[in-house]
């Protein structure tokens, strides 16, 4: 098997299942010396039922923040570094989403998966306005212990 001094999981740990699952598989690639960088979400505070239900999600689906870090210490990691994502931060990469998921679908209403666009930018807006702040996101610099 190869080893690497660095691997990386920026917003993409559900496709791994999980990140309890993600830094178990990462972690097998890491030489003892090498740098693990993690970006997965994280509830900021518990999320409330029409929060949830705007999000289409779970209060289950997201640790917090100390579960975040419980995961990292389980697997023998050790946090060098993190970058908690802020409101601005959302924002500055939602609203630009949302907006280019509105325009394509109402420029090109015959396409398919218009309606659905339009569902996930209003999904996307309605989350915004229940709850700026309850979806943190953290990227995190972890070695191995």
């Amino acid at each position: 098997m190869h080893s690497f001094r660095l691997a990386a999981c920026i917003g993409s740990a559900h496709a791994l299942l999980g990140l309890p699952a993600t830094l178990a598989s990462l972690t097998t690639f890491v030489t003892a010396d090498g740098r693990l960088l993690i970006g997965d979400g994280y509830w900021t505070e518990p999320p409330s039922a029409e929060y949830l239900a705007g999000w289409g999600a779970r209060a289950d689906e997201l640790p917090n923040l100390a579960q975040l870090h419980g995961w990292f210490e389980q697997h023998r990691l050790t946090i060098s570094d993190e970058y908690h994502a802020t409101v601005a931060d959302w924002d500055a990469y939602e609203e630009p989403w949302a907006a280019n998921l509105e325009g394509y679908a109402h420029a090109h209403p015959e396409d398919p998966d218009s309606a659905g666009m339009l569902a996930w930018a209003n999904e996307a807006h309605t989350r915004r306005r229940l709850g700026p702040g309850v979806l943190g996101f953290a990227l995190v610099r972890a070695t191995p212990a």
